[in-house]
């Protein structure tokens, strides 16, 4: 069973988000869709929710990724987080408030005599500062309530899109160990923390509760990193969602070396060189 102490822990997660300058966008399909109503439960979240979408009918993710190809993946994954990310920048120029008129330029002849100074330029306009955006993206292929099991491994793919780079989470669910509903929460979870940590939260403080006792023994969440203009040897091109994506996991050498805990006080901490950082709960 999923731990008590998990929806505190996660309050907290979004709290934090909705104190932070960062806007975003999310698209989910399979899967994940507490994300946005976890948002929308507290306070504050007028200032991080620009849109959340679930294109969940093919068609519908065709539509939204530019492709057929709508396979559970990572590079699916990564191409609704590049849409999400386009909408959050489109979205966020939308907010700005209009230009403020040029002032008038005063009448030369209407300020003879009056020792005013005539002439000279205008003072600029300082624009706003812009909000940073994010664009996050799910695909997850989840238990069926139906009699029949879904065929296949229980997964769940996210990917976090950046100004500068691109990031990708793979978790692996137990399969049979949890009812839809609880895998869907786990799968929320994957979102909330890409969302943290986009977000620029700290990892031990904020990002690592959107997991919090939510991962059985065994169970690892692998992240990749991909940043654009990365050369791949197989000549995609490694600026798209799918360059960056299969240059992420078919890399031999590493790439991602950092530290980070997802699995809250029980789960294990680990520094692991490789495509892929991972991190498990060994209870």
């Amino acid at each position: 069973m999923l731990a008590v102490s998990g929806k505190a822990a996660r309050r907290a997660a979004v709290t934090a988000l909705h104190a932070s300058p960062t806007k975003l966008c999310v698209a989910t399909t399979g899967g994940g869709g507490r994300f946005a109503a976890w948002l929308v439960a507290e306070p504050g979240c007028s200032g991080t929710l620009l849109s959340a979408t679930v294109p969940y009918a093919r068609g519908a993710l065709a539509a939204l990724i530019g492709t057929s190809d709508t396979s559970c993946s990572s590079a699916t994954a990564c191409r609704m987080a590049e849409a999400a990310f386009a909408q959050a920048e489109e979205l966020r120029d939308l907010e700005l408030p209009p230009p403020a008129p040029a002032p008038r330029r005063p009448d030369p002849e209407a300020q003879k005599g009056q020792g005013l100074r005539v002439g000279g330029r205008t003072p600029g306009l300082v624009p706003p500062p812009l909000s940073p955006v994010i664009g996050l993206g799910l695909t997850a292929a989840l238990a069926s309530n139906s009699a029949v099991p879904k065929r296949g491994e229980h997964r769940v793919h996210v990917a976090l899109r950046t100004e500068r780079e691109l990031r990708m989470w793979e978790l692996r669910l137990a399969k049979g160990e949890r009812t839809r509903d609880e895998e869907d929460l786990v799968a929320s979870g994957v979102v909330l923390h890409a969302a943290a940590v986009g977000a620029g939260l700290d990892a031990e403080q904020h990002a690592a509760l959107a997991l919090d006792g939510m991962l059985l023994d065994g169970e690892q969440v692998q992240e990749m990193r991909s940043q654009p203009g990365q050369g791949h040897h197989d000549g995609t091109d490694s600026t798209s969602a799918q360059g960056q994506a299969r240059a992420a996991s078919d890399r031999e050498e590493p790439m991602v070396v950092h530290e980070a805990d997802l699995t809250g006080a029980g789960g294990s901490r680990g520094r692991q060189a490789g495509p892929f950082a991972s991190f498990r709960n060994n209870n």
